[in-house]
C-alpha cells in the first residue's frame, strides 16, 4: 500500500503533458511518475485511428505481396501467369 507523498513543481505546461503521457499509457499520473523515476518501460496504448491505420497498412503489404507474386510466377515466352 502506497502511504507516503512526494511532492514536485512543475509548470502548466509539464503537468498536462505528463498527464496525456500517462493517460496514453492508460495509466494514473502517479504510476507514470513511479515508473519513469524507476526507468521502467512504459508502453502507450494504441487508439482506435492508429490500430484502423496499421490494418489498412496490413492489407496494402498483403496486396503488393500478392502482386509480386504473380509477376514472379509469369511465363517469360508467353508473357502469361497462367
Amino acid at each position: 500500500m502506497k502511504r507516503e507523498y512526494i511532492q514536485i513543481r512543475c509548470s502548466i505546461y509539464e503537468k498536462k503533458l505528463l498527464q496525456r503521457r500517462a493517460a496514453r499509457a492508460g495509466i494514473s499520473l502517479s504510476e507514470y511518475l513511479r515508473s519513469t523515476a524507476f526507468e521502467r518501460n512504459i508502453v502507450e496504448r494504441i487508439s482506435p485511428e492508429q490500430l484502423e491505420a496499421y490494418q489498412m497498412l496490413v492489407q496494402y503489404k498483403n496486396n503488393f505481396a500478392r502482386i509480386g507474386n504473380m509477376f514472379k510466377k509469369r511465363d517469360p515466352e508467353t508473357g502469361c501467369c497462367c
